[in-house]
């Protein structure tokens, strides 16, 4: 499917969508890093908060994506 944007809107999405991935995986990586000082368990929680953190943002970019997808084809649907 085609998105039918402009290129400012097209550059504040694809900010958004890097901006959600990359703070999803940062929180992830930095609350496991502080599970693993206080609890003395090395890189564990560390690198299962960075992949919970990834499959959060990852999530959040599907659904932004879906809801353009629905937007737009709401936009080319004739209204009656």
């Amino acid at each position: 499917m085609r998105f039918d944007v402009s290129i400012a809107q097209a550059m504040a999405i694809a900010s958004q969508l890097a901006l959600s991935l990359v703070v999803s995986v940062l929180l992830g990586f930095l609350a496991g890093r502080f599970l693993d000082s206080r609890l003395e368990t090395g890189p564990v929680f560390m690198i299962v908060g960075s992949l919970i953190g990834m499959v959060a943002g990852l999530y959040g970019a599907i659904r932004l994506l879906q809801l353009m997808a629905r937007r737009q084809a709401s936009k080319q649907r004739p209204d009656h």
